[in-house]
């Protein structure tokens, strides 16, 4: 049932991620040095992001960690609200933009528009030779190559880890911590690289456990906090695309306001606890959904009941900003494999309509599948 080693999957990417970190940390200063040197020019206080899709959830994921390490406030919008909404800047606010593929007519949008604004357009991305190239004054490769099947895995993890890496050398070299701190933040990342291949092991036996639920998702909530809103986020967005069900994902306070009014036992829900300040809430959160739908799922490294076996309990990260290093390929594998064993890559025929009628890439971009 489970078909781990089949090449150029979705599976395979995730399998990958463990390594990739590694490498990255290992390149680290080839890699951000470009970036980290445009960041110092001048004493920011404010960083925006610009991104949407798995870019967007990888940033989100990423938030805390550039917050605290970098001591200045991180924004993360969408092309489309940047340009419409989100400007002018203040000279004090650093901007990039982040395009894993290169061909985003959305940012490529929002990378014209910062040219007009007389601001620097810096694209990261995982192609420096796409269509990016022409509307940026400065593209950066942040290490992810190209994945060859749809539906981002990789690229998810080689970006969390290149912010992460962008704010340990940014914090060194301008003497907000030392050598000797900044080394033992890289060995962080590098245990979350460790703590990753704990949780896709685990993963696999999770789905097994709970394969009949899993296959009868229909109606699913996600919900985080801190970090774990952007793993949240980034479950939401995967299941949505390869399962193909309503996938909603809230903060975990804001799921009680409004939407936990419709549960029913036919709902899907997964909480996704960090094991921070927050922790005992998520779980009592989780018991209470829990008495609603048979359906309810908590990820978390503090261990629930022991009678409880919709509690997964994976290693806690290394520090919380780094949750999503190690709990991504739970919600990647699970979309994979369900969607794989249910047949669900093709979608529906009026879709390749709707694709005619709006275009998401640029005419240069070459589609790639599962």
């Amino acid at each position: 049932m489970f078909n781990k080693e089949r090449q150029e999957t979705m599976a395979s990417y995730v399998k990958e991620g463990p390594e990739r970190i590694r490498s990255l940390v290992a390149k680290r200063e080839e890699l951000t040095g470009e970036l980290v040197k445009r960041f110092l020019e001048r004493p920011y206080d404010t960083i925006w992001i610009v991104a949407s899709g798995s870019s967007f959830n990888a940033s989100l994921c990423s938030r805390y960690y550039l917050r605290n390490m970098l001591g200045v406030e991180v924004k993360v919008v969408s092309p489309g609200i940047f340009a419409a909404y989100e400007t002018p800047l203040r000279e004090n606010e650093f901007l990039f933009f982040i395009s894993q593929s290169g061909y985003s007519t959305n940012t490529i949008a929002a990378l014209d528009k910062a040219r007009e604004m007389g601001r620097e357009a810096i694209c990261l991305t995982g192609n420096v030779e796409a269509d990016v190239k022409n509307h940026s004054d400065l593209v950066v490769d942040y290490g992810v190559g190209q994945e060859k099947v749809g539906y981002v895995t990789l690229g998810v993890t080689s970006l969390v880890t290149f912010l992460t890496l962008f704010a340990i050398e940014a914090a060194q070299k301008s003497g907000r911590i030392k050598a000797q701190e900044a080394n033992a933040c890289f060995d962080e990342v590098l245990k979350a690289a460790d703590f990753n291949e704990s949780t896709q092991e685990a993963t696999y036996k999770f789905i097994q456990k709970h394969y009949k639920a899993f296959t009868a998702m229909d109606r699913v909530f996600l919900s985080g906090s801190g970090s774990s809103y952007g793993v949240a986020m980034e479950g939401s967005l995967k299941l949505s695309e390869t399962v193909q069900v309503m996938t909603i994902c809230y903060d975990t306070e804001e799921f009680l306001h409004g939407p936990a009014l419709q549960l029913t036992p036919n709902h899907t829900v997964f909480l996704v606890d960090s094991g921070d300040e927050n922790s005992e809430r998520v779980h009592r959160i989780y018991a209470a959904v829990r008495s609603v739908t048979d359906r309810a799922f908590l990820l978390t490294p503090t261990k629930g009941p022991d009678d409880d076996e919709n509690v997964l309990v994976l290693k806690k990260a290394p520090r919380e900003e780094l949750t999503a290093l190690v709990y991504l390929p739970f919600f990647q594998l699970l979309a994979y494999q369900i969607t794989e064993d249910m047949q669900l890559w093709t979608k529906h025929p009026l879709y390749n309509i709707y694709k005619k009628m709006i275009d998401s890439k640029t005419a240069n971009y070459v589609d790639v599948e599962c």
